[in-house]
């Protein structure tokens, strides 16, 4: 957008401005629709931070401060002057903290608190390099935007503002060698900032406004001013480190190995109170074969002493066999402490998806407030268990997932349902969010994207800095939200599947493993290439692939025609689609593997979900059922020159 654009749609904006100021009276709720209708009005003109601060405005006339509506009408009127003369909302710019921007009156929850310093802990991860490359500047972009995803759900729009500044920074940065370097040494800054808005965000605030109308190249107050805020007395709980519980589990299977010994020295001990009774035995054989003591015969002497000794190894053979008793007694109580110690401990690191569905519909309706939009959670599933670490991990990934429904689903003013559904099958664990608005804009994803012709609309949404939206404000715009959420998603061994649903509307799929990315696959080969297959997504072998009409999976794959004839053919198993059947060489038997993750852009360009070690040591691909099964599809349609030819090796 040209200069002159920018200046016209600035002035548009004062012209609107002025036109609804006198309605906003001291009526909060008239206060109100004017802020909801001038919001959306101000992120299509650029202006995200007049946004946020009206944004922020009508939470605290929602929260009951009356007094705000005062403050209204002096962001708006201060606002409507700069832009009638083709100036930005604020005089201000980032880090200076924009007029009428201030932390809400509720105190935040002591469990969002912790998510945040979790995360800010991953920067200090970074810090603790020797040395920073310019390609860790990506990990401290993911770090930000999952701060601005946590702190817009939970309403704080003082660390999102900050983080929306920060994002915007890094990416005026890139491709810039110098300043990359410059941002990756301000790391520290940043992350003592971002703590400082999360102990007391009123004084961080006031601090830099301080700094910005003095030396704004000053570095911001330490976070360690003030002591973190405490969690009330008698809750009943304490936060245990996961290092903690992975060091005590650590010595659990130490002790395991004092049971192994126990056994083995049990055995020993058996052994050889056997074989004393044995020797025992022989010498009483012995003493009857020589008979009584006689004066020409053998030694009295002797004879006692061979008595002696008998008698003794039977002793022995007694107390090694009360020895054996006592030590298999210790073991079994080994083994059972600590397979009880391990199972409250493990208990410790277990949840119910309760936990993970119940924050994302929360944040989905405080974003659905937000945007003045009334929408509708549905869960299910949430009684299913789930390892902690999972939970917290997909946290991130999944409230990106309803952040993107809330914002890009629902036009303002408007509202719909949003479902948060889970799942087991067998060992993989599937959570999809689901809602009932517009849907994809498939040609306008479809057009950002190069190549567009052989791009699917999901496909589009998943490429990087690729939106829809023209301006980007602290809710989407930026294009990296489910790049990120998928990337993540990876590392986990999972998947993200997104597809439109039926009659309208767009649901996000995501399936990995439930438990330590530990999974049964089948083997599926096409000549030489032999890839997994997640047994969830087959549904049965079928011979004769020709007469079924089976498609190959290497023309699925880009690989090169088989050169022997194809007889088998798997049915592949997905919801929503109609059967799809595979033509292969061999199914071979099943097999319970570990999953390790691989790149996205692998990842989409197989389409593969993971890699796994054979036991022969060969490293093999995890195939992904549905979008094989949607190349399958597009084979079947006589549209396969649109996939491109794979790079895969044995």
């Amino acid at each position: 957008m040209s200069d002159g654009e920018v200046i016209e749609l600035r002035k548009l904006l004062a012209t609107e401005i002025g036109r609804r100021l006198p309605h906003a009276s001291d009526d909060p709720a008239q206060a109100r629709s004017v802020l909801h209708a001038l919001r959306g009005s101000a992120a299509m003109a650029g202006e995200s931070e007049l946004a946020l601060v009206l944004n922020q405005l009508g939470g605290r006339l929602r929260a009951g401060e009356n007094a705000a509506t005062q403050m209204v009408r002096e962001v708006l009127s201060q606002a409507a002057v700069r832009l009638s003369t083709g100036q930005s909302a604020f005089a201000t710019q980032w880090p200076a903290p924009p007029f009428g921007l201030g932390p809400l009156s509720k105190p935040s929850r002591v469990e969002y608190l912790e998510a945040m310093r979790e995360r800010i802990s991953a920067l200090d991860a970074l810090l603790a390099a020797p040395r920073l490359e310019p390609r860790a500047l990506d990990e401290v972009y993911r770090v930000v935007h999952s701060l601005k995803s946590a702190a817009s759900a939970e309403g704080d729009n003082v660390t999102t503002w900050y983080c929306h500044g920060l994002e915007e920074h890094i990416l005026n940065s890139r491709g810039n060698l110098e300043r990359e370097k410059q941002l990756l040494v301000e790391v520290a800054r940043h992350r003592a900032v971002l703590a400082a808005l999360l102990d007391d965000p009123r004084r961080a605030l006031a601090t830099l406004a301080r700094l910005a109308r003095t030396t704004p190249e000053s570095s911001p107050p330490s976070s360690k001013g003030q002591p973190p805020p405490l969690s009330e007395p008698g809750q009943g709980s304490i936060q245990v480190p996961e290092q903690a519980l992975d060091a005590l589990l650590d010595r659990l299977q130490r002790l395991e190995q004092v049971h192994d010994d126990l056994n083995r020295a049990a055995d020993l001990a058996a052994q050889f109170g056997a074989r004393s009774r044995q020797q025992r035995e022989t010498l009483n054989d012995a003493l009857r074969m020589i008979g009584p003591p006689r004066p020409w015969g053998a030694p009295e002497a002797a004879l006692r002493l061979v008595e002696q000794v008998a008698r003794g190894l039977g002793t022995s053979s007694g107390w090694a066999a009360r020895g054996v008793q006592a030590m298999r007694a210790s073991s079994d109580r080994i083994r059972a402490e600590t397979t009880s110690t391990r199972g409250d401990l493990t208990g410790l690191r277990r949840t119910s998806l309760r936990w993970l569905l119940g924050r994302l519909e929360s944040a989905a309706l405080e974003l659905a407030e937000q945007q003045g939009k009334q929408v509708r959670v549905l869960l299910k599933g949430g009684d299913l268990p789930i390892d902690r670490r999972l939970a917290e991990r997909l946290l991130d990934p999944t409230l990106q997932l309803v952040r993107n429904a809330i914002t890009h689903a629902f036009p303002d003013d408007g509202r719909g349902q949003l479902w948060l559904t889970a799942s087991r099958v067998g060992g993989w664990l599937r959570l999809s969010v689901e809602d009932d608005g517009r849907g994809f804009d498939a040609q306008g994803l479809q057009a950002l994207v190069p190549g567009a012709e052989s791009v699917d609309p999901a496909s589009a949404a998943l490429t990087p800095f690729v939106s829809t939206r023209q301006h980007p404000d602290a809710f989407a715009g930026r294009g990296v939200g489910l790049p990120m959420a998928e990337a993540v998603l990876t590392k986990l061994g999972g998947t993200l599947h997104l597809t439109s649903r039926e009659p309208n509307g767009a649901r996000a799929l995501i399936e990995l493993p439930a438990e330590s990315g530990m999974i049964d696959t089948v083997w599926l080969t096409h000549d030489e290439h032999c890839f997994a297959l997640p047994v969830m997504y087959a549904r049965r072998v079928v011979r004769n692939s020709e007469r079924i009409g089976a498609i190959s999976l290497g023309r699925c794959l880009g690989l090169p025609a088989s050169k022997k004839p194809l007889p088998t053919a798997i049915e592949l198993d997905i919801a929503g689609l109609t059967p799809v059947y595979l033509a292969v060489s061999r199914v071979l038997p099943v097999e319970t593997v570990n999953i390790h993750p691989v790149p996205p852009r692998i990842a989409r360009r197989g389409p593969y979900s993971g890699a796994v070690l054979r036991r022969g040591g060969q490293l093999a691909l995890v195939l992904h059922g549905p979008v094989v099964a949607l190349r399958a599809q597009v084979v079947a349609s006589g549209s396969a020159s649109s996939i491109p030819p794979s790079n895969s090796q044995r």
